[in-house]
């Protein structure tokens, strides 16, 4: 597993420190200027730099993350462990595209921990990482850092075994690097364009895309509007005095129970629940030009993977909301 065996200094020039909580074999401050370094390779293309003097644990000689996985069974990967320090990477199957974030949102709530932060940019090697902030589940009061990323097909969670390790999974997921010439995420979903006068959006080829009575764009995951479970509205609400209460007042009217609703500026967010006790999300943003983008989708409690692709399309459709002319 260790390749490209070579010795890099003084990366990032910072300091490695400790958080509260550490054990006296752990190290509080480590000069990342003095370490040396080994390339770790994940799969081809896809590297990471490790403390040459660690030591790496391949596959299920591992324990788990995450052992109930979520999209799919998570596979073990890697177990790194230095100065005291261990942190988990997980494999999970990609089969679609998502974001990192919604994945992590996701995976938290199926750990039923508490999320502090939730965020995606890119890392100091230009590859996308998905960061959250959690509670630790076996240490009350300790937050744990953990990233997300995706190669391909394959989704890698990088979690440390407690919170002295948050800095080491920090120097992981910083320097992990995709070295393909190709995109290394967002390439997996077969395309195809909705428009809506100067609205555009690329949506996924497997959905139905068309128009309602009023000429609105609909796209959702059935051929029916009776057989959708996923349904996005994109309409010129220019004539409505609160788009975003019409737009409550009609779920009401098709059958849905409002839960808890939330609205700020120009965005409405609903959780609901059908007569047959199932839940749904609605989600509204109401762009400056009177164009509206709304979409209903289950719950990601009742169906994790359509909840990811359906708020994917939601937040790829609220882009192009806001770079119309």
């Amino acid at each position: 597993m260790l390749t490209n065996r070579r010795r890099i200094l003084g990366w990032a020039g910072a300091a490695l420190v400790a958080l509260a909580g550490t054990t006296p074999v752990v190290a509080q401050t480590v000069d990342l200027d003095s370490l040396e370094y080994d390339l770790v390779q994940l799969e081809p293309n896809f590297v990471f730099l490790f403390p040459m003097d660690g030591l790496v644990v391949v596959g299920a000689d591992g324990p788990a993350a995450n052992p109930q996985g979520l999209l799919t069974e998570p596979a073990h990967a890697l177990t790194l462990e230095w100065q005291g320090r261990r942190v988990y990477i997980d494999r999970v199957d990609i089969t679609f595209d998502l974001f990192h974030i919604d994945w992590l949102l996701v995976q938290s709530k199926f750990d039923r921990v508490d999320m502090f932060e939730n965020q995606m940019f890119a890392n100091q090697q230009g590859l996308e990482v998905g960061r959250q902030v959690i509670s630790d589940p076996v240490a009350p009061g300790q937050r744990l850092t953990r990233y997300f990323v995706i190669v391909g097909n394959n989704g890698y969670l990088i979690s440390p075994a407690d919170s002295s390790a948050n800095a080491f999974s920090d120097l992981i997921a910083g320097s992990m690097t995709y070295l393909g010439n190709d995109a290394p995420w967002g390439q997996l979903t077969p395309t195809q364009p909705a428009t809506f006068g100067d609205f555009s959006v690329m949506v996924d080829r497997a959905l139905t895309v068309g128009n309602g009575p009023d000429g609105d764009l609909i796209v959702r995951n059935a051929g029916s509007p009776d057989d959708s479970s996923v349904v996005l509205r994109v309409t010129d609400t220019t004539r409505q005095d609160d788009p975003r209460q019409d737009f409550v007042d009609r779920l009401i009217a098709e059958g849905y129970t409002p839960q808890d609703t939330t609205r700020e500026f120009n965005r409405l967010s609903m959780i609901m629940t059908r007569p047959d006790e199932s839940r749904y999300i609605a989600y509204m943003t109401v762009g400056e030009n009177g164009t509206t983008v709304s979409l209903v989708t289950p719950s990601y409690i009742d169906n994790a993977p359509l909840w990811l692709a359906a708020h994917k399309l939601y937040i790829d459709a609220t882009t192009a909301l806001e770079d119309m002319p």
